[in-house]
């Protein structure tokens, strides 16, 4: 194993097994001090670039170890630099589960453990949440969730691109002077039609977001939520109207946080502050006094 050390922490890459595949990770820990007894496990969502949201878990890893906490980072199979085929975030239980015994295995003060995902990977913590039953977990932190369904996307598309460009003089000029094309309108009229539908829609049992639900239900979540991102807005506009969701977050087993100006893999130094300070305030109430 390589260990990089800092004065506040010290990271040390390590790969375990999966299914006979191998996850590589990097855990990053406190230097010159135990670790609190709760930690974190940060799940990526699907392929970024390294100087996105890769590069933001880095920066988060080590301003979360420097409190003094333990935090774990992996490529999960078939991502990165770990071996086998991409099952998709509905089927990373396995993942998630090895990981959690490695963080264990490697820092052994943990015993209880926040999951912080990004995008699908929010949406694989909820579900892992949901099917495994996993003491261990504390609470979910879901940046930017992944909820898409038609209904949505549509209701987002509707709010924040056609109705935002109904204020536009651009808009109405070229709509009078024949330039605004069939094809936009078309758009607007579709976005209308599915918006229109009930907020409840029909969903199966399998409906990987009734088990989301169920995950959160379980397991205490903060959903951060990036004003400048679709995705964000898609999952803020289900909490609001969908059943299920505006239920967990009525309960208080659901709270959404908003990150103002931020994008989807937090580019900016204010909104990856923003997000790490609510990471460790989470933490923080988690593990209790520090130890000695």
């Amino acid at each position: 194993m390589n260990t990089h050390a800092h004065a506040a922490w010290q990271e040390t890459a390590l790969s375990f097994d999966v299914a006979g595949d191998t996850c590589v990770a990097v855990l990053c820990q406190p230097e010159a001090r135990p670790a609190h007894a709760c930690g974190l496990l940060l799940l990526v969502g699907g392929p970024q670039y390294r100087a996105g949201a890769h590069r933001h878990y880095v920066q988060l890893a080590r301003e979360v170890a420097s409190a003094g906490h333990a935090v774990l980072r992996f490529d999960v199979r078939g991502m990165g630099d770990s071996t086998g085929q991409a099952a998709g975030f509905e089927a990373q239980d396995a993942d998630i589960e090895a990981a959690l015994q490695a963080l264990q295995q490697h820092c052994p003060a943990v015993q209880r453990v926040v999951l912080f995902g990004l995008c699908d990977g929010a949406s694989a913590a909820a579900l892992y949440a949901a099917r495994q039953n996993d003491a261990r977990l504390h609470a979910l932190l879901l940046l930017n969730p992944w909820v898409r369904d038609e209904q949505t996307l549509a209701q987002t598309q509707l709010k924040h691109r056609y109705l935002a460009r109904l204020g536009q003089a651009d808009t109405w000029q070229r709509l009078f002077t024949g330039r605004l094309g069939w094809a936009a309108l078309r758009g607007w009229w579709q976005a209308w039609r599915s918006a229109r539908r009930p907020a409840n829609p029909p969903t199966t049992t399998a409906d990987y977001r009734r088990t989301m639900q169920a995950g959160v239900a379980r397991v205490p979540a903060w959903a951060l939520l990036s004003a400048q991102d679709s995705t964000a807005q898609e999952f803020a506009w289900a909490a609001g109207q969908q059943t299920e969701w505006r239920s967990l977050v009525q309960r208080g087993q659901l709270q959404c946080l908003p990150l103002p100006e931020a994008d989807h893999t937090l580019g900016s130094a204010l909104a990856r502050q923003q997000a790490a300070a609510h990471v460790l305030q989470l933490l923080q109430q988690a593990a209790g006094p520090a130890p000695v």
